[in-house]
C-alpha cells in the first residue's frame, strides 16, 4: 500500500502549518472540510465515496493537533496508512450517522469551539446543510463560521512542488493538443476532434 499521496509529507505538513497560522489569524479553532477538492488538497485521499451523496468524507483540521478524518468504512485502511493522517474514524451506516460529526469534534476538545466550514460563495460543502443545523443543536456552544477566506488563501498561493506538477500537467496536456491538431483536416467534425483528443 501506498504511504503517501500525490505529494510528500513534508508538502502537506507545509499546508497545516499554513492553515494554523490563518487560523490563529482569523480567530478559528478548527477547519472542517467536506467538499471533495478541498479533502483531496489536505488528505491526499482520492475517495471515490465523493460520487455517493450519502458517503461524506470530513476532514477535521484543529488549530495545534493533527487532522482526523471521517471516512466510509472501506476507506479506513487507506487513510490510516498515510502519515500526516492523525486519526481516523469510520462509518458502515447508510444514510451516515450525523452525530459522528459532533463525537469527533468533542473528541477533539472542540465542543465549544469557532468552527469553521466551506460556506463562503466559492465553496460548497460535501454535508448536507442539515447536517449543521444538527450540529448546532447537538453542540449548542460551538461556533459554526465560514472558513472561506482562509481556504482562498490557502489554495491560491501555490507551492514550488505544486507549480511544478501543474507545469507537468500542462506539458502533458500540450502534448495531446499538438498531436490532434497535426491530424485536423477539413470535414473532421466536432466529435471526431474530441475523440481524437481524448
Amino acid at each position: 500500500m501506498a504511504t503517501e499521496g500525490p505529494f510528500p509529507k513534508s508538502e502537506y505538513r507545509s499546508r497545516y502549518e499554513r492553515a494554523n497560522v490563518l487560523m490563529d489569524r482569523d480567530g478559528l479553532d478548527a477547519l472542517i472540510v467536506s467538499a471533495k477538492d478541498n479533502y483531496w488538497y489536505f488528505t491526499g485521499l482520492i475517495s471515490y465515496q465523493f460520487d455517493h451523496l450519502m458517503r461524506p468524507q470530513i476532514c477535521f483540521l484543529p488549530k495545534g493537533g493533527k487532522p482526523l478524518v471521517l471516512v466510509y468504512g472501506n476507506e479506513k485502511a487507506k487513510a490510516g496508512n498515510l502519515p500526516w493522517i492523525g486519526e481516523v474514524r469510520s462509518y458502515v451506516d447508510v444514510p451516515f450517522p450525523q452525530e459522528m460529526i459532533a463525537g469527533c469534534l468533542k473528541e477533539m476538545g472542540l465542543a465549544e469551539a469557532r468552527l469553521a466550514f466551506e460556506l463562503g460563495d466559492d465553496q460548497r460543502l460535501g454535508i448536507p446543510a442539515s447536517y449543521l443545523s444538527r450540529l448546532t443543536e447537538i453542540l449548542p456552544k460551538a461556533k459554526i463560521q465560514d472558513g472561506s477566506a482562509a481556504l482562498r488563501e490557502l489554495r491560491i498561493i501555490k507551492s514550488e512542488l505544486e507549480i511544478a506538477f501543474m507545469r507537468k500537467a500542462c506539458a502533458v496536456s500540450m502534448k495531446a493538443y499538438d498531436r490532434c491538431l497535426a491530424q485536423l483536416r477539413p470535414g473532421v467534425t466536432r466529435r471526431e476532434v474530441a475523440e481524437r483528443l481524448y
